[in-house]
């Protein structure tokens, strides 16, 4: 009688035998790692793409520009020595920076800049009259100073009044820039811008 491979018993089956464990190589058991390390960075670097797409927009809210928005109740703002101002109906939608430049167009030879020039950024829509007002240093408050806006490159005499310790003017619209000057003596270098 042939025997067939189901007919026989196994090897080892030795019902008396105890049984032993096959002993596992110790492995350095860093895959679990790797898995938990690749997929919190997956996670972060989702959580980061969501931060930077619409609506939160992290990076263009980061890096935009700041406007202080006037309104009725705040309708100044004030940088330096400049003082910026809005009377009357103020719309929702306006807002404001004032920051300390370089001359951005060059100064006429017959004027010296004296003091800061004031950039004027807006946003929104802008009423149609503001106030500017420059406070003056108690040893300037008799120099023969004029305001000058500046208006597509081209640097404007502004009519002014002069009263306690202020030079101040209303014009219609934002001018892109204001300083104040003074006839240019004989002696003074020239600036160029």
């Amino acid at each position: 009688m042939t025997q067939s491979w189901n007919d026989s018993p196994p090897p080892h089956a030795d019902d008396t035998a105890e049984f032993q464990p096959i002993a596992r190589k110790q492995r350095g058991g860093c895959g679990c790692w790797i898995t938990a390390f690749t997929t919190l960075i997956v996670f972060a670097a989702l959580v980061l793409i969501g931060l930077l797409l619409p609506p939160i927009s992290l990076l263009d809210r980061l890096s935009a520009p700041r406007y202080a928005v006037l309104n009725s109740d705040a309708n100044t703002i004030r940088a330096g020595s400049l003082t910026f101002s809005v009377a009357g109906a103020i719309p929702d939608d306006f807002g404001v920076i004032l920051e300390t430049i370089a001359a951005p167009a060059p100064i006429p030879a017959s004027l010296a800049l004296d003091g800061s020039v004031y950039a004027i950024t807006t946003e929104g829509t802008a009423p149609q009259t503001i106030t500017l007002a420059f406070d003056l240093p108690p040893e300037r408050a008799n120099a023969p100073l004029d305001l000058y806006t500046l208006n597509n490159g081209i640097w404007t005499f502004t009519p002014s009044l002069r009263a306690d310790g202020t030079l101040s003017t209303q014009v219609n619209g934002v001018p892109q820039a204001v300083a104040l000057m003074q006839p240019a003596s004989a002696d003074q270098p020239m600036v160029l811008a």
